[in-house]
């Protein structure tokens, strides 16, 4: 199969990751690839041939301090889920799985918040 990205993006979605100011969902809709295939490239878990860029590893939760949630989009992502919308829809949005939704809205995580 022929790769979509060049080592050269790799080597850009990294570096621009790393710094902040952008998600993975950005990312990929900016590249025309999914959000997981921009988290396997920040996580250095694919692509490992390309030696350059920063890698990352983000955790979300509130005891982490490089979590890519904050305590705004956290008190949102509550009550748009209580105004209805979908846990699924709110993952995709935000770019994180729905499974970290679901902890955010049971309070499993982001507890004080």
């Amino acid at each position: 199969p022929v790769a979509k990205l060049t080592e050269a993006q790799i080597t850009e979605i990294r570096a621009r990751y790393a710094a902040g100011g952008i998600c993975q969902l950005d990312l990929a809709s900016e590249l025309g690839v999914s959000r997981g295939n921009i988290s396997v490239i920040t996580r250095g878990d694919g692509w490992k041939r390309v030696k350059e860029g920063p890698i990352v590893r983000r955790s979300v939760s509130e005891r982490n301090g490089l979590a890519t949630l904050t305590e705004a989009l956290v008190r949102e992502i509550r009550a748009r889920h209580a105004a209805g919308e979908h846990h699924k829809a709110l993952a995709y949005e935000v770019g994180v799985t729905p499974r970290t939704i679901r902890r955010i809205i049971s309070g499993r995580t982001w507890k004080q918040t």
